[in-house]
């Protein structure tokens, strides 16, 4: 039987609306820092960059502290001074300058799983626990949700099977009483599959039509499904 339904948040409870270089030159300007744009989007990209060649070199998650590296290597190259303690401003605003829309069938859905008394959580990559909690309180999400696991504070990413059984040992259930939804068929789909939760994948935008899997395009559909998973 299931007890618990885990979500992905980022294109599965709601959509970015900013650009990430919109977002970082919004804290430079905060910072007193009035630079061009073009320039943010530059050193977004060389930063990026490095953090790609480092994952790949070292495994590392994506974190607060992997988000404080980029963002010193994004002030160094606009000619920011004081960067250690501009670093620590910058990532106190950087939550609070993203944007998200909430998809339309989300809410409706997650009021009708609260009603079947599922144990509702998140399960995301994100850089922190802190980050998430707040992107769900601004979208006015965070009530319905009894736990938040995010890779950057536990230090395992999806696919990783250890996300998944956190959230698990967590909740107090086996990880076969949860489905897991989510938008990225590797990371969502197959990794929790692979740690013996059910799982489904949500395609808003009809893009995974050749995969060989439960598959739904929102979260009403999920309503009418339940019975056929218990």
């Amino acid at each position: 039987m299931l007890s618990a339904i885990s979500l992905d948040f980022g294109g599965t409870l709601a959509r970015e609306l900013k650009e990430e270089h919109q977002v970082f030159h919004e804290i430079l300007m905060d910072l007193g820092y009035s630079v061009e744009v073009e320039l943010v989007k530059e050193a977004l990209s060389a930063a990026w960059d490095w953090w790609l060649q480092e994952k790949a070199r070292t495994g590392r998650v994506w974190s607060e502290e992997a988000l404080k590296d980029v963002i010193k290597l994004i002030l160094r190259r606009v000619g920011a001074l004081d960067i250690e303690k501009l670093v620590l401003k910058a990532v106190e605003l950087y939550p609070y300058k993203l944007e998200f829309e909430v998809y339309p069938d989300v809410e409706p859905a997650l009021k009708k799983l609260e009603q079947l008394r599922y144990r509702l959580t998140v399960i995301s990559n994100a850089s922190s626990q802190r980050n998430v909690e707040i992107y769900l309180e601004k979208l006015g999400l965070k009530r319905y949700f009894d736990l938040v696991v995010v890779s950057g504070t536990i230090g395992y990413e999806k696919p990783n099977p250890k996300i998944f059984h956190a959230a698990a040992e967590m909740l107090g259930v086996e990880p076969r009483e949860i489905l897991h939804v989510g938008n990225d068929y590797e990371a969502d789909y197959l990794g929790a599959k692979m740690a013996g939760l059910k799982s489904i994948l949500i395609d808003r935008d009809g893009v995974h039509g050749n995969k060989q899997c439960n598959r739904i395009s929102n979260l009403t559909e999920l309503l009418g499904i339940l019975g056929k998973l218990e």
